[in-house]
């Protein structure tokens, strides 16, 4: 069977969070588009349930398919197929979306299969509603609020390979849950955007990144106002913790928490189990952890100053050298408190100056810890790395720019 995967803004992030949640290491996946993962598995991936933890990843479907190029898509196939898949009993709802680099024609292309199709649904005495937008193709938004995810209609996604091989041909199964990361994001009590927040959906790709099992122990030891804390509550881990050296960022933490237990109907002593905050210094923390006992650190730690662009290169030095004397001080404890094998995956900052960019120069250091870089072992070829051994996570026009990592304890 095969599967597509469309791919979010940091589409090499998505395919490494993909590999790790679906531990699909023993099927066969290319890279058809930058934001298209197509994988082939003997087994049936269950897309609704992979959907649910990743956070990189905006659709998901099965390829039902093939074609030789979009004049040779047979509409009466796409018809017959749609009704085999729906409730005809009530009005059904469907859409197309092509995915490829050719973009110049492809408002007209989709308004010519989709008033195709509904011509073919008429004529078999199905009503039928063609869902369009204004944006060419359908974002997951549209897809979820017109029911294209639902019994009653279907999203079709068309994905040209960009070389001689054809086009793919697909079925929507499930999209990105943007309803709740817009409720965790906008709707918890505290958010403060003057301290620096990671978005949810890079905390959410960097914990599965971990590989962690549910049942380890996983810290955040810069835990701010409680981001990573609780995209690991929704996803099940089991015992959370979170520390931060400044007393007002804990207890900011620990109210959108306790709102989170709310929002998900949380006992308070299950949640009391399951979630512990603390205030303390990173360079102390074997004093506060016990040695040996977690199975992974996921962190953004503090990333320096905000730039204005008009710094010096030695305000720059500065600030790295700073930054640098800080993270390895943290890995030193991070050393002690992991267990054999544990991980830390871990932002770094990186600094924009025009057009050079000055990175964090301490991965050797880290090494000599006694940490093994190990981002990207499990997805192979399929996911670029920086030489670093990083992915890059930044919008343009920038200053600072976020620089991931994955660390393992060396044997």
């Amino acid at each position: 069977m095969r599967y597509f995967f469309v791919l979010g803004k940091t589409p090499e992030l998505s395919v490494l969070e993909f590999f790790e949640m679906s531990k699909a290491h023993d099927s066969c996946g290319s890279r058809v588009l930058d934001k298209v993962l197509v994988v082939s598995k003997k087994e049936k991936i269950d897309v609704r349930g992979l959907m649910e933890g990743l956070g990189g990843t905006v659709k998901a479907g099965e390829i039902i398919k093939e074609a030789e190029n979009l004049g040779k898509i047979d509409l009466g196939e796409l018809a017959d197929f749609i009704l085999d898949n729906v409730d005809k009993t009530k009005k059904v709802y469907f859409g197309f979306s092509i995915l490829g680099k050719r973009q110049e024609k492809k408002k007209k292309m989709i308004m010519s299969l989709g008033l195709g199709v509904k011509k073919l649904l008429r004529n078999k005495g199905v009503k039928a509603r063609f869902v369009t937008s204004k944006d060419e193709d359908l974002s997951s938004v549209v897809v979820k609020k017109n029911k294209l995810v639902s019994g009653q209609g279907a999203e079709l996604v068309i994905i040209e390979r960009g070389d001689e091989r054809g086009i793919l041909i697909g079925r929507t199964l499930e999209v990105q849950d943007f309803s709740g990361y817009s409720k965790r994001d906008y709707g918890r009590p505290n958010r403060d955007m003057k301290v620096g927040m990671i978005p949810l959906k890079l905390a959410r790709m960097m914990i599965n990144i971990t590989g962690a099992g549910k049942e380890e122990e996983v810290l955040d030891p810069f835990c701010g106002e409680g981001t990573i804390l609780q995209e690991l509550a929704i996803l099940g881990y089991k015992k959370i913790i979170g520390g931060d050296k400044d007393g007002e960022m804990v207890r900011q933490a620990k109210v959108n928490l306790d709102w989170l237990g709310v929002e998900c109907k949380m006992e308070n002593e299950e949640w009391s189990q399951r979630c512990s905050l603390y205030r303390g210094d990173v360079i102390k923390l074997s004093e506060v952890i016990p040695n040996n006992s977690l199975g992974a650190i996921v962190t953004e730690p503090h990333l320096g100053p905000p730039l204005k662009g008009g710094e010096g290169e030695e305000e720059i030095e500065n600030i790295r050298r700073e930054l640098s004397e800080l993270y390895l001080g943290a890995f030193k404890e991070f050393k002690k408190v992991l267990k054999k094998g544990g991980v830390v995956v871990m932002v770094f900052p990186f600094f924009i100056q025009g057009e050079r960019v000055r990175f964090l120069d301490i991965t050797k250091e880290i090494e000599k810890i006694g940490f093994e870089s190990v981002l990207g072992k499990r997805a192979g070829d399929l996911a670029d790395l920086t030489e670093r051994g990083s992915i890059l996570y930044f919008r343009p026009g920038q200053r600072t720019g976020r620089e991931v990592f994955k660390f393992r304890v060396d044997k």
